[in-house]
């Protein structure tokens, strides 16, 4: 399907700054009837000769379902979003990250194979398939345009379900300093240790890059603050080079001398729903000063090296710490003993609720074209 995914570009920095859509609109535009073909011929025959209908999910299922209904001559059914349909009808409502959506359609019977353009963590698809079943159709089949297959391991009643392009978990580099803030929790995962300090994460994470090609840096590890609680995970928005002070030469403190731009603060960090913000200060020392008037309200060692590598070289830069001390003079020990809690916290994050928010399926860089 290379020739296919070829037509589907990429667009940086759109709907926002640091998020890049890719976009079928060429796909549709160029290569519709193969895009079809491609998806008629992912079913076998003997499922195809019990199919009655295509059902495609509001709204872009309709675009790829009705064309490959007509593709194969059979009919097409919409589910829809809920209240866009005269009764009767048939509802099915299923759990967002925040609240709860509701999709319906008609009832009847015979066989369908469900439509849709993107399979993230597979929450309408389930639904839609469960819709079906209550509303007395027998689902055959279920195919997608594109699997974020880093993001599920869809299933239902046993059905896995279909797709032309697939997007894996290599597109998401997983940066740590050390391997011990891992504690074997992120073994599967496409993870780097880079070591401590700037110099070494910027040599690790540019290798990485040239080698993986990443399209999202997703830096997790410890940090300390005198601001935040301990145990507490703080998505860092913003970055200060701490140890870097060249006021004698009339720059502003933390500003690198004769760099682009005259910012104390790196902002190139992503959001998440839900967590707190922060800007961490990071530098060449373990900072114990428990200092609540600096510029920062966390500190630790790699994260502003990481999050400039990414700014110049346009990879979307997501950085969540696990506040392990107060920075201050006993944490070298908190350090130590709160390691496990940590990397328990951050896998529990990553593989429950990152990949559940819309933050990550909308702005992440490998995001279709989901609204």
């Amino acid at each position: 399907m290379q020739d296919l995914e070829r037509y589907i570009v990429d667009t940086k920095d759109f709907p926002k700054k640091g998020v890049t859509f890719k976009d079928v609109s060429p796909l549709l535009k160029e290569k519709l009837r193969e895009t079809i073909s491609a998806f008629a011929a992912l079913f076998d025959k003997e499922i195809l000769d019990k199919t009655d209908y295509i059902a495609g999910i509001d709204s872009r299922g309709f675009v790829f379902g009705s064309a490959l209904a007509q593709h194969l001559g059979k009919g097409f059914i919409m589910i829809r979003k809920a209240g866009k349909l005269p009764p009767p009808t048939v509802s099915e409502k299923y759990s967002l990250e925040y609240g709860t959506a509701e999709i319906e359609m008609s009832p009847g019977s015979g066989g369908v194979i469900i439509i849709d353009d993107v399979l993230a963590t597979g929450g309408t698809l389930a639904a839609a398939a469960n819709l079906c079943k209550r509303a007395g159709y027998d689902v055959l089949d279920i195919a997608v345009l594109l699997d974020l297959k880093f993001l599920n391991n869809f299933s239902w009643q046993g059905l896995k379900a279909k797709s032309l392009i697939q997007y894996y978990d290599n597109d998401i580099l997983i940066v740590m300093a050390l391997e011990s803030e891992c504690q074997g929790y992120f073994a599967k995962e496409n993870v780097i240790y880079t070591g401590v300090g700037k110099t070494n994460a910027s040599y690790a994470l540019m290798k990485a890059i040239n080698k993986k090609k990443p399209k999202l840096v997703l830096n997790l590890g410890s940090a300390g603050s005198a601001v935040f609680n301990k145990g507490e995970l703080i998505n860092c928005i913003g970055f200060i080079q701490r140890d870097m002070d060249a006021s004698g030469l009339g720059f502003k403190k933390y500003v690198t001398p004769f760099d682009e731009g005259d910012e104390q603060i790196l902002r190139y960090g992503d959001t998440i729903n839900g967590l707190k913000q922060g800007i961490c200060g990071t530098g060449d020392s373990f900072d114990t000063s428990a200092n609540k008037d600096a510029a920062y309200n966390l500190v630790d060692m790699e994260s502003y090296a990481l999050a400039k590598i990414c700014k110049a070289e346009e990879i979307p830069f997501l950085c969540i710490k696990y506040i392990t001390d107060g920075a201050d003079g006993g944490a070298a020990n908190d350090w130590n003993l709160t390691l496990e809690m940590a990397a328990e916290s951050l896998f529990e994050f990553f593989s429950k609720e990152l990949t559940t928010t819309d933050r990550y399926k909308i702005k992440s860089c490998i995001e279709s074209i989901k609204e």
